[in-house]
């Protein structure tokens, strides 16, 4: 399927460049966009995602009584679970 995004953008890209078409180049970029941006897209939500939780952590300190509460609070679920 890259093969074919491509192929379609170098052809609409000479049509555009040639006078052929009179498209934005929005819309002759489009194939690419679709096939490859898709994927730097996620990317890069990824790396927002993993910067705002660490600047997170930073702030607020992963310190130990932070540890010992969440471990408490998990163990409080696990265990309510089983008191059928």
């Amino acid at each position: 399927m890259k093969w074919l995004a491509i192929i379609l953008t170098a052809m609409f890209t000479g049509a555009k460049l040639a006078g052929a078409i009179a498209w934005s180049w929005w819309l002759v970029m489009l194939p690419a966009i679709i096939v490859f941006g898709g994927p730097a897209v996620m990317v890069v939500l990824l790396l927002i995602i993993g910067a705002v939780i660490s600047l997170a952590l930073m702030i607020k300190g992963f310190n130990h009584a932070v540890w010992e509460g969440f471990k408490e609070g998990w163990n409080e679920n696990a265990n309510s679970k089983h008191d059928d």
